[in-house]
């Protein structure tokens, strides 16, 4: 056989390796997969709802305690879903220990969209999704580093395995998964150095963005700085009373927090999303109203607007563009050193400059101290942005940003 035949041969013999395998592997795939009628099997033995063997006893079970409704029996072939096994683990659930759940925890995570593909879940089937999330049975997966929302794919099929381990974490409330107030998945374990610091640690988030230096830790006292009279960490700040009519840093973190980091957050997109072919009049405002605007003070209020507009002068002749692919803020990272401050992620790309290195006429800032900024290469930097405001009788109804320099926490 000459070289010419040989090589074709080879080919086509690799096309139909390839072929088997993708095949096998989907074959693979499929079988590990269970459907709905093993799914409810499985929970009515974990409750031993009947001592009858028999598949067709065992299904009227379920339907008589309330875990299958008679009209979902003709679906007991299907592939089963995850978004079908939320229901299914919620009624479980409920049958087990009562209907009671967390109203504040659930209001939270619907509200911040803590599940990100929500809306692509059966609307009958949301509120099952939201409760099992909020309990800690079937928590999905992280949408990446500093992300603030998981995705459920509530549509993909289960495997016998996963599903025990569904199943244990309601028999037994031990396995299951603790969220923060505001609906975020917590981690216990490989912490960050200074974890006493927080009230809890998000596992989104890696243990460089805690361990960045406060503002607190950079500065430099005449004697050995003392807590909750110097600077509050996040673990307490809390516990702050403002001195004006003794109402306490919780009570008005209650009212407003989310809030702040609204502004915040808003903030730093514009600052990080700039594009000097189509900067106007709208962008300029919008950031001007995330700065602090002080009441009957229009000279001081024009001074920050002026800094906008020469900032948007000098970028314009440095032909910048600047995108972001994540900006979280995080609010249990507040703290308190004369401002309040709070943990910015900021994922950018610097797409276009003239001249990169001239850093307050590519993003707007009074000090800029990170990573020098490269064209065309993602950048990850962590920034504490200072919230607070002039008003010395006010209980955080008029917080602002009132700080403009850009500090990465590593330095």
């Amino acid at each position: 056989m000459n070289g010419k035949y040989r090589g074709v041969l080879t080919g086509v013999l690799l096309i139909l390796l390839g072929a088997g395998l993708f095949y096998n592997c989907k074959i693979s795939s499929a079988a590990n997969t269970v459907t709905e009628k093993y799914g409810i099997l499985r929970i009515v033995n974990l409750l031993a709802l009947t001592e009858e063997e028999g598949e067709k006893e065992r299904i009227e079970a379920a339907v008589t305690a309330g875990l299958l409704l008679d009209e979902e029996k003709a679906d007991m072939g299907k592939k089963l879903t995850k978004e079908r096994l939320a229901v299914l683990v919620n009624r479980m659930d409920e049958s087990l220990y009562g209907q009671e759940y967390d109203h504040a925890l659930y209001e939270q995570v619907k509200l911040k969209n803590r599940i990100s593909d929500l809306s692509s879940i059966a609307k009958n089937r949301r509120e099952d999704v939201i409760k099992v999330f909020c309990k800690g049975i079937m928590i999905g997966q992280s949408n990446g580093t500093c992300s603030q929302s998981r995705r459920f794919s509530g549509g993909s099929y289960l495997t016998k395995s996963e599903i025990g381990t569904i199943l244990k974490r309601v028999t037994e409330k031990s396995q299951r998964k603790n969220l923060s107030p505001d609906g975020q998945l917590i981690r216990t374990t490989h912490l960050p150095k200074n974890y006493k610091s927080y009230e809890y640690i998000l596992a989104s988030f890696p243990n460089r963005f805690y361990e960045g230096k406060f503002e607190y830790q950079k500065t430099k006292y005449y004697k050995k700085p003392v807590e909750l009279e110097d600077y509050a960490s996040p673990a307490h700040v809390k516990q702050m009373v403002f001195a004006y009519n003794q109402t306490s840093m919780e009570e008005v973190m209650k009212r407003h927090l989310d809030e702040w980091c609204d502004k915040v957050e808003e903030n730093m997109k514009l600052r990080f999303n700039v594009d000097y072919r189509t900067l106007d009049k709208e962008w300029i405002n919008k950031l001007r109203s995330t700065y602090y605007i002080f009441n009957k003070d229009e000279v001081s209020n024009k001074i920050m607007t002026t800094q906008i507009k020469e900032y948007v002068s000098r970028m314009k002749k440095n032909k910048v563009v600047i995108k972001t692919q994540r900006v979280s803020v995080e609010p249990s990272t507040l703290y308190n050193m004369e401002n309040n401050y709070v943990r910015v992620y900021v994922k950018f790309m610097l797409v276009a400059a003239k001249d990169r290195t001239a850093t307050k006429d590519t993003v707007f800032c009074d000090d800029y101290i990170g990573n020098p900024m490269v064209i065309g290469k993602w950048a990850e930097q962590y920034f504490d942005i200072a919230i607070g405001s002039y008003n010395g009788n006010s209980l955080g109804e008029d917080y602002a940003v009132i700080d403009n320099k850009l500090i990465d926490t590593a330095f």
